[in-house]
């Protein structure tokens, strides 16, 4: 496996990842793009310098605005995008319909658009958004490898993908994996990850604070619109659900006990259990963004933790 490459020099990814899905302003809710981009241009500034997107985000509205926000600096920045989800939108008033293409004339449309957007002549890490067995991965991973050959992309590696999914696989030329991973959503991922740590793969995990709802962002009688996707989320509609309580009530504990906020508390707990090696973390302004970057002055109770990781093995909604 090789190593991460930025500008002719090995990278590390840092411990957060900005996720720039809600600057595409579509599935968040209501979101301030202006304090957004402070956010990413702050991070960029503290060495956090690493920015996961995707085309379909905003249907190609975050990767124009990461271009926008940072423009030629932009090449000094460790860029993640993604391809595989295509879409359809009939109508701007209404959800756009999406479904994974994964055909290697989509792969080669993809590719080339989100480079034009994101005005590179190179990304860094470039994903497989979604699985479908419908498409042979080894053709894809051929292409992919391909375009890495022809500069077009300098590492690429597969997002949400489980361990059957790549069994007849050989994956060796992949850089990194992406996978959920939070104290909600604790175990489906783990083999894959820990494979990937065997396989000396680069980890990226998401949905760290469970969409807010881990750090008591929204109140439980909170409503959502149509625009935000936390409308659609099992463990939103289900609120009143016996574990989830036990846990947020505990963070909430920890968090009063210790002086930490609750998304510190969660954040902590994610680090701690290594099993990834950057956090791709949704964040809406330098405030909070600040709040994540401090926790790492600080350790939580090794008490707290395992009664953290027992709340989160025994997790169902």
């Amino acid at each position: 496996m090789e190593e991460l490459i930025l500008n002719n020099k090995v990278y590390k990814l840092p411990n957060i990842t900005l996720g720039c899905e809600a600057l595409g302003g579509t599935d968040w809710g209501d979101k301030d793009i202006n304090d957004i981009s402070k956010t990413l241009i702050y991070a960029s500034e503290k060495g956090y310098n690493c920015f996961d997107t995707a085309d379909v985000y905003g249907l190609g509205l975050s990767e124009k605005r990461l271009n926008k926000i940072f423009g030629n600096k932009l090449r000094d920045n460790f860029i993640i995008s993604k391809f595989g989800v295509r879409w359809k939108q009939l109508n701007s008033n209404e959800r756009a319909k999406t479904h994974i293409d994964l055909s290697l004339s989509y792969l080669e449309d993809a590719l080339k658009n989100s480079l034009k957007r994101l005005q590179l002549e190179t990304i860094p890490l470039y994903f497989i958004h979604w699985p479908n067995t419908n498409y042979l991965l080894d053709d894809i991973l051929n292409a992919l490898e391909n375009y890495k050959r022809q500069g077009k992309i300098l590492n690429y590696g597969i997002c949400n993908f489980s361990l059957d999914h790549i069994k007849n696989t050989d994956i060796s030329n992949i850089s990194a994996v992406c996978n959920s991973f939070s104290m909600i959503n604790s175990t489906e991922n783990l083999e894959i990850l820990k494979y990937a740590e065997r396989k000396k793969i680069q980890r990226l995990v998401y949905g760290t604070f469970g969409q807010g709802i881990l750090t008591k962002k929204y109140e439980k009688n909170k409503s959502f619109g149509n625009n935000d996707r936390r409308s659609r989320l099992k463990h939103f509609k289900n609120q009143k659900n016996k574990s989830q309580t036990s846990l947020i009530n505990k963070i909430e504990e920890i968090s009063i006990n210790t002086g930490l906020s609750m998304a510190q508390v969660t954040y902590k707990w994610t680090q701690n259990k290594r099993i990834s090696d950057s956090s791709i973390l949704g964040v809406s302004n330098v405030r909070q963004l600040k709040d994540i970057i401090s926790a790492d002055d600080f350790d939580l109770d090794p008490n707290d933790l395992k009664i953290l990781d027992e709340l989160s093995d025994n997790y169902r909604i």
